[in-house]
């Protein structure tokens, strides 16, 4: 019920929270970012940090706005999920890159 009313302001308080943290995570990863892991456990996809993170805030963006559109309650909550796994998979890569 929470989520039915009050959807527009949940997905802003993402998108802003998200745009903190990409801002963040821009000023502490290196040039290059890895998005992608070879089946050997090598780098695979390598994109500029920007690009990547520009990426994955469009993804989180597009996900946040859809979780607004739809009329359904059980729909926003799947759109709700989404959103926050590719919220965590950001948080992984940017720790991976961060870290290695």
């Amino acid at each position: 019920m929470f989520l039915m009313k009050h959807s527009k302001k949940v997905a802003l308080v993402i998108v802003i929270l998200l745009a903190v943290f990409e801002v963040f995570s821009a000023t502490i990863m290196p040039n290059k970012m890895v998005v992608q892991m070879d089946m050997d456990g090598g780098d695979g996809l390598i994109l500029p940090t920007p690009l990547g993170l520009i990426i994955f805030f469009a993804v989180s963006l597009a996900t946040s706005w859809r979780m607004t559109a739809v009329p359904e309650a059980k729909d926003k909550k799947k759109w709700l999920v989404a959103t926050l796994f590719v919220i965590f998979i950001n948080a992984v890569l940017v720790l991976y890159n961060v870290m290695y």
